[in-house]
């Protein structure tokens, strides 16, 4: 039951923080095949309460038998402190990262439409779209020389990874790049937002019901101090 579950992961919550364990590995199996990526009672448990990194294994890609593909979501600046833990992993010959981040924003899809429907209703309509067009693109490419200013502080893997920024809704396209680079393992930051356990933010949990590669979470304790460029939002929590 769950609270078997909750005590059985408070106990190994205790063991990690006494041995003072760098990583901790739990699996991701769901008896419901409607909902395959819903994780049990205790792996949840003990990602919400422990201060350790995370890595949530599941996908028929659990176990890399030759160059992974790495996905790291880049929110603020916590994504830095995140792919500093991959530092410790072995990472086989090949292995390839993408620095990937998601401008919270009307996609072209949608704004197109809006163009279409509105224009002869809405005056300087045109105007108004391009000039939206144009600060999502700004945005878009501060974050991406922001992004590009930091990677090099990081391991090999990192210093070497790709960058790339989309707009759109984060969750939707954090998965849509996951199923499109087919990657084996997604890299996010979570910071603290409760005194009493962990509480993470919506994107991090929505990602942990619905992305099917592994999910490796790094949480750190405290909101960062550095700046992020003008206007760009924090995508994770």
């Amino acid at each position: 039951c769950d609270r078997v579950a909750v005590m059985y992961a408070g106990r190994l919550v205790e063991l990690a923080e006494k041995e003072d364990v760098d990583l901790v590995v739990v699996g991701s199996v769901s008896a419901k095949r409607k909902f395959p990526y819903l994780l049990g009672s205790t792996a949840r448990s003990i990602i919400h309460n422990t201060d350790k990194p995370v890595l949530v294994v599941r996908g028929e890609k659990a176990v890399a038998k030759g160059a992974m593909k790495v996905l790291v979501a880049c929110d603020r600046d916590r994504w830095v402190d995140a792919t500093g833990v991959l530092r410790d992993f072995s990472w086989p010959d090949g292995t390839e990262a993408t620095l990937f981040h998601v401008v919270e924003a009307y996609g072209d899809k949608f704004v197109e439409s809006l163009l279409e429907h509105g224009s002869s209703r809405v005056p300087n309509s045109v105007q108004m779209v391009e000039e939206y067009r144009q600060a999502i693109e700004r945005q878009k490419s501060e974050f991406a020389e922001h992004i590009k200013s930091l990677k090099d502080s990081g391991p090999t893997l990192i210093r070497d990874a790709d960058i790339e920024v989309l707009q759109g809704d984060v969750v939707e396209e954090i998965v849509a790049k996951v199923e499109q680079m087919d990657a084996d393992l997604l890299v996010v930051s979570s910071r603290k937002l409760s005194t009493i356990g962990r509480m993470l933010g919506s994107v991090t949990e929505s990602l942990l019901t619905r992305c099917p590669c592994s999910i490796l979470i790094v949480h750190d304790q405290e909101i960062s101090d550095k700046t992020a460029p003008a206007g760009a939002k924090e995508q994770l929590a």
